[in-house]
């Protein structure tokens, strides 16, 4: 990933100015304030968002996982969100059917996440699944498109504490290269490499337990002091 003197204005508001930033760690973590460009680098990355000038490069093709799971989430069955991708690629409704019900059966069994058999969950709908089952079938439906680089903006954020961690060893397990923006810091100390972004430009790079370690030491002067 290599970011050149980039700069994106949204609704005439700079959100980064000039930004450069070159890494080629494979599990990559991005941590910063509300606010600093978290989101918006990941949506620049999978091509959402154009920047306003400078450039940027990344080994795609890409998939995004995004923070809100009903955002991403486009048809009334989980069968059809999970072929959508799929289908886009060129693919045959049976192909499309064959490659999303083998994602859905692995992560499935590998999760416990659902209760129901795997046919009941083909055809339920997705208005009634659970936040955190949401955003499973998001990510499977993601891999079963097998792009080279995840972008996940707080996966961790609406699962319970066994599907996080469930959700880390899965995706550390993962080959495709993973960018993940995320205030869970425990879970960004397991990546090669953190950014700590902070006002749309970037304040440290490094080693992730450094980093993270300096974004708390930040954070905590940022609290007022008992008298």
């Amino acid at each position: 990933m290599q970011l050149h003197s980039l700069t994106l204005i949204r609704e005439d508001r700079p959100v980064f100015e000039g930004l450069d930033l070159q890494s080629s760690a494979h599990r990559l973590g991005i941590i910063g304030p509300n606010g600093a460009g978290k989101t918006s680098l990941l949506r620049l990355l999978l091509g959402l968002l154009r920047p306003t000038a400078g450039r940027l490069e990344i080994e795609g093709p890409c998939g995004l996982l995004f923070q809100v799971p009903d955002q991403q989430i486009l048809f009334p069955t989980v069968a059809e969100e999970l072929c959508f991708a799929l289908l886009e690629q060129g693919m045959t409704k049976a192909q499309a059917t064959r490659l999303a019900q083998e994602a859905l059966a692995q992560f499935s069994d590998e999760s416990g996440v659902y209760q129901d058999s795997q046919d009941s969950l083909w055809g339920a709908a997705t208005d009634a699944l659970s936040e955190g089952q949401k955003q499973w079938v998001n990510l499977v439906g993601l891999l079963a498109a097998q792009p080279r680089v995840l972008l996940l903006d707080e996966p961790f954020s609406s699962l319970d504490l066994r599907h996080n961690l469930l959700l880390q060893k899965k995706l550390w397990s993962l080959p495709q290269r993973i960018v993940v923006a995320s205030h869970d810091l425990d879970r960004l100390s397991k990546c090669d490499e953190v950014i700590w972004l902070e006002a749309g430009r970037c304040r440290a790079q490094g080693p992730a337990k450094e980093v993270i370690r300096a974004y708390q030491d930040w954070a905590n002067a940022q609290v007022p002091q008992p008298c």
